[in-house]
């Protein structure tokens, strides 16, 4: 079996959000195909994961010592175990970064996944600060040398050249059997909505916090609730504009939620927010992590962007206007009706169904493997 180490800087071992559990589900799914060593940070410490044992190879008291460390790190396992294949999840480039792609460029064909593309605007999710700014200005000079190591590029976009690198589309994909679908909640006559993120201004929850507000200036008598599970830059301005509006009662922000906590909101909700704010970054489309596991819980979705893998006019997802304004309650609402006049219990297993045929992970990362074996 061949050999494959998967390089990310995400945090798979202490991180509440997806992103780390995106990358040991890829590790799980290429060890299947591979002999698989994945090489990851967490806390300052450099893990070294293989067979699904973990050690902690070094740990740093200040981050910059950390990089230099962990790209050392990486060339040294290449170099080791004799690996032919890298996989690397983008972390913005920089010159420590180079300088490791053109060492193990000479006995490894590299891919790197690029998570969001285009990808400059993603600074006002992070805060526009002088840190920040100098980051991505370092990444647009370095990103350049990109074309001279990297094989191939997996994107979630739909372009064929990022960078001067020929690209290759993939998408996001979950474990299917892994999410328990959710429960059937009984019909008070109210509605609940759920969205799950780290929040940023590319979710928009901003946009169906202003449509709450219109919604409940028209006495409307059906009672709609949302209920933000995570963490993020935007909640405190989320939490502003509830506390504008007077929104508190139907507008829950629950931190993040794992396990049977966040089990339970699956459980008592009836829709699911994907994105309403992509079109701030001037993207389009969507394949975010989330709206698989919305597929996979078997919950119908609002959004104001495609969905990568989803049909066009797929009766479960109400798609809204890809612009600031409010969200229109009275067009959820509608949508509520329209698709719930049948048992709910169909609406999860018909909407589960789709999720196995179109985003079950070890599908999704056949076109990796073909790429490495080209």
């Amino acid at each position: 079996m061949d050999k494959l180490l998967i390089v990310t800087k995400n945090d798979v071992i202490s991180d509440k959000s997806s992103i780390g559990r995106k990358v040991l589900n890829q590790y799980r799914a290429f060890s299947e195909k591979f002999d698989a060593y994945l090489m990851s940070i967490s806390e300052n410490r450099i893990i070294f994961i293989h067979k699904n044992k973990n050690k902690v190879v070094a740990e740093f008291d200040f981050w910059f010592k950390t990089m230099t460390e962990f790209y050392r790190c990486v060339n040294e396992c290449v170099i080791k175990y004799k690996i032919p294949y890298v996989f690397i999840r983008y972390p913005m480039a920089d010159p420590l970064f180079i300088k490791m792609l053109k060492k193990i460029s000479k006995t490894s064909r590299i891919i790197i996944e690029i998570p969001t593309y285009p990808y400059d605007n993603e600074i006002k999710n992070y805060g526009d600060t002088f840190k920040n700014r100098l980051a991505y200005y370092v990444d647009r000079i370095s990103r350049r040398k990109l074309k001279k190591y990297v094989y191939k590029i997996a994107t979630y976009s739909e372009d064929k050249i990022i960078f001067g690198v020929p690209a290759f589309q993939v998408y996001n994909a979950v474990f299917v059997d892994d999410i328990k679908p959710r429960e059937i909640r009984e019909n008070d006559g109210s509605i609940h909505i759920i969205g799950v993120a780290e929040m940023q201004q590319s979710h928009g929850y901003d946009r169906i916090i202003e449509g709450l507000s219109e919604y409940y200036k028209n006495n409307n008598e059906k009672e709609v609730y949302l209920h933000l599970a995570g963490e993020g830059h935007e909640k405190k301005n989320y939490e502003a504009l509830v506390k504008k509006y007077s929104l508190e009662k139907y507008v829950i922000f629950h931190g993040y939620c794992i396990g049977d906590e966040l089990e339970e909101l699956y459980n008592n909700s009836d829709l699911a927010v994907e994105t309403l704010g992509l079109h701030r970054q001037g993207i389009d489309m969507s394949s975010s992590l989330k709206s698989r596991e919305y597929l996979s819980k078997g919950i119908p979705m609002i959004t104001s962007v495609k969905i990568d893998i989803l049909p066009e006019n797929y009766k479960y997802v109400l798609k809204v206007e890809e612009n600031d304004n409010p969200v229109d309650i009275n067009k959820v609402v509608d949508f509520y009706n329209s698709i719930y006049i049948d048992e709910k219990n169909d609406v999860i297993n018909d909407i589960r169904k789709l999720a196995y045929e179109k985003c079950d992970i070890l599908k999704a990362l056949e076109p990796v493997k073909e790429r490495f074996y080209e």
